[in-house]
């Protein structure tokens, strides 16, 4: 993911419950695509969180943004 800071940070996305649900069960035949838009949704706005309201450095934000989405696989 690019980690650049070229905006400010915003709003996390909306979620919509049918996914969260969906992504319960691993065998559900939309899971990895679930799971992907959900990354993909979240992954910038929890970095940018990390960098600006935690003060974290780069690496640090990077690393725990990414430990944190690889706990959810």
């Amino acid at each position: 993911m690019a980690t650049t800071m070229v905006q400010e940070p915003r709003e996390f996305p909306e979620t919509h419950w049918s996914q969260l649900l969906e992504l319960q069960n691993p065998a559900h035949p939309r899971h990895a695509e679930h799971l992907e838009r959900l990354v993909g949704q979240y992954w910038k706005p929890a970095y940018l969180y990390l960098r600006a309201i935690r003060a974290m450095s780069a690496e640090d934000a990077e690393d725990l943004t990414q430990q944190f989405f690889a706990m959810l696989l």
